[in-house]
């Protein structure tokens, strides 16, 4: 495992971070002693970076998990740890990042993020981002900045003294990105990256499969990130939900990995993220066999698996990257 400096913050993670979101109840639902396990033995693998958010529900994983690597011979230290929330005001900041510290037990949290920064959240969110100015001064938190989608808004950061850190999403693909009101690139957002980079702000990544949309084409969508994009970014989160996925991606970057291997997908269907689906409607519109539809409960994208024929086409033209194949 390699470590690397996040910009010119004095943070150190490893190249292959753990997304803990998956393990949570709008996922997986893993019971807290198994979703603290994986984690154990990801930290164990040399994995010292775990990410997760105030909207995901998972700090009692990272607490327990922590509880027990300081019972394990392999505990060094403390994993890097990385959250975020969507609040707006200061208020509902500051209570995130209370809710953060106490839920977790940690004396700090490393990195503290405006999750999911979309254009126009510097107005909106301005009393949020001041809260955590303040919160790092006071120590609570050593690093801040944003979580997006959007290339413009990571090659906007550069304009903001305050910021330490940028969670970009990035893939081979380009699958999620956006760039204003229309669809991003993949290119598009490596210049942003490296707009980052050149200026001194930590970037580290989000989305290595496409929401899972890459797992066909899983040797090409790791190697171009952790290889091919590893003197660009010097870390990356991926969502894992077993040992088996932990240690497929540890053996392709250690070079055992054979060249034929690819995971099974079998068991695993298109749904929607209804944490990031926004309801827009261009999956209904994209889908030819009508299994995409609006839910009559809240409004947001529904699949008819009976109708569905797995094309993926709703998911290369979601403008969210709302739909995931898990």
């Amino acid at each position: 495992m390699e470590y690397n400096q996040l910009g010119k913050s004095e943070i150190i993670v490893s190249q292959v971070g753990f997304g803990v979101h998956p393990l949570g109840p709008s996922r997986r639902n893993l019971s807290p002693e198994d979703g603290a396990a994986l984690m154990c033995y990801a930290y164990e693998k040399g994995i010292r970076f775990f990410d997760t958010a105030q909207f995901y529900h998972t700090y009692h994983y990272l607490r327990l998990a922590l509880e027990k690597m300081r019972e394990s011979e392999a505990f060094e230290e403390l994993p890097v740890i990385s959250s975020k929330s969507l609040a707006c005001t200061y208020e509902e900041m500051q209570e995130a990042i209370e809710e953060a510290l106490e839920e977790t037990g940690l004396p700090y949290i490393d990195i503290f993020l405006l999750h999911q920064a979309t254009p126009g959240y510097e107005e909106e969110r301005e009393g949020a981002l001041r809260a955590l100015i303040e919160a790092k001064e006071q120590g609570k938190v050593h690093a801040i900045g944003i979580s997006t989608h959007h290339q413009d808004q990571v090659r906007n950061a550069v304009a903001h003294p305050e910021f330490d850190v940028v969670f970009a999403l990035y893939n081979y693909a380009g699958l999620g990105i956006r760039d204003g009101e229309n669809a991003g690139t993949a290119e598009g957002m490596r210049d942003a990256i490296r707009c980052c980079r050149d200026a001194g702000l930590g970037v580290y990544t989000m989305k290595v499969f496409g929401g899972g949309n890459l797992t066909s084409d899983y040797q090409q969508a790791a190697a171009h990130v952790f290889v091919e994009c590893k003197e660009l970014i010097p870390s990356a989160m991926v969502g894992f939900t077993s040992v088996q996925e932990v240690d497929e991606l540890l053996s392709l970057l250690d070079g055992t990995m054979e060249s034929s291997y690819q995971p099974a997908i079998d068991e695993k269907k298109l749904q929607v993220d209804r944490e990031d689906c926004m309801g827009c409607g261009t999956c209904v519109q994209i889908c030819a066999s009508g299994a995409m539809h609006y839910s009559k409960v809240d409004g947001l994208a529904e699949i008819d698996y009976d109708r569905c024929v797995g094309c993926n086409y709703c998911a290369i033209a979601c403008p969210e990257r709302a739909i995931v194949l898990w």
